[in-house]
C-alpha cells in the first residue's frame, strides 16, 4: 500500500481535498466506504481538515448519510483529543508530533 511506504494521508489534491475526503465523497457501496474510512484514519488521516468546500470530512459524512463512516470520524476525533489532553497533563507536546 501507497501508505506503507510514506504517502501522505493527509495530502491535499488541487482543490484541498484528502484521501478522506474524495473517499466518503466518492459515494462506495458500505464496506467499501468503511474499510477505507477505516484504514486512513488508522494511518492519522484528519477528519477536520477543510476541503474544495470548506469541509471537513465529518461534513461529508453527515451530509450524505454515511452514519457508519461518521461514527468512525468521530472516534478517531474523541482519541486525538484525548491524546492531547493527556499529553498536555504529562506536560508534554502533543503538536510536536503532527
Amino acid at each position: 500500500m501507497l501508505l506503507d511506504v510514506g504517502s501522505k494521508v493527509n495530502g491535499t489534491d488541487l482543490v484541498r481535498d484528502t484521501p478522506l475526503h474524495l473517499t466518503l465523497r466518492a459515494d462506495h457501496a458500505f464496506d467499501i466506504a468503511v474499510q477505507l474510512t477505516t484504514v486512513l484514519l488508522q494511518y492519522g488521516a484528519s477528519p477536520t481538515l477543510l476541503g474544495r468546500d470548506d469541509d471537513m470530512p465529518l461534513d461529508i459524512a453527515r451530509q450524505s448519510g454515511q452514519t457508519y463512516c461518521l461514527e468512525l470520524l468521530e472516534m478517531a476525533l474523541g482519541k486525538n483529543c484525548m491524546a492531547a489532553m493527556s499529553a498536555c497533563n504529562n506536560n508534554e507536546s502533543f503538536l510536536s508530533d503532527v
